[in-house]
């Protein structure tokens, strides 16, 4: 299993990407929503690095592989729905 301590990297969200965000993809319970915008990119990155276990990785490589792509979409990310 991961590790549940995703990086501390904290992303610039602009207020219609927060939206988006809250409205369609963060963890909720009912109306309560449950988890940040950086806790959505680990959760993601965590399920996406799992498939390098399938390929004989170590769990310090699929964590590596977890890191680093939550760090790339927190520095990246303007919009969730990208550029139109």
């Amino acid at each position: 299993m991961l590790s549940q301590t995703r990086p501390p990297k904290v992303g610039k969200w602009t207020e219609p990407a927060l939206r988006v965000l809250r409205e369609r993809y963060l963890t909720r319970k009912g109306d309560e929503v449950l988890e940040t915008p950086e806790e959505m990119c680990w959760r993601v990155a965590q399920c996406l690095a799992r498939a390098e276990e399938r390929w004989g990785k170590s769990l310090g490589a699929v964590q590596e592989v977890a890191a680093a792509f939550t760090a790339s979409k927190i520095s990246s990310i303007e919009s969730p729905t990208g550029s139109t």
